[in-house]
């Protein structure tokens, strides 16, 4: 029921400091900050986010969780140098990758 001054923003994963300089009551201020996913987060499966906002001896924070769609991945394959053999004691060569 008091308008709020020079309100803290902060969101450490995407480097986020931001001051509201006035936030009336029943009001709201949105702020577009973003993220770069990396692989530790793509094998991690998920990225948590937590914002906080101070203002004075009052602290709040809230907190995301995005998924990640992991799509593993594997393939092998085997060829042979040679395509035919004859005798006993040939050699048969493979390279698999």
């Amino acid at each position: 029921n008091v308008t709020l001054s020079n309100v803290a923003v902060s969101d450490p994963l995407t480097g986020l400091n931001v001051s509201i300089p006035s936030l009336a009551p029943g009001s709201s201020e949105s702020i577009p900050t973003s993220y770069t996913v990396t692989q530790t987060d793509i094998d991690a499966g998920k990225v948590d986010n937590t914002a906080s906002a101070a203002v004075g001896s009052v602290n709040v924070s809230a907190s995301e969780s995005v998924s990640a769609t992991q799509l593993p991945a594997l393939s092998i394959t085997k060829t042979a140098t040679e395509s035919t053999f004859a005798a006993v004691g040939d050699v048969l060569n493979y390279t698999i990758v």
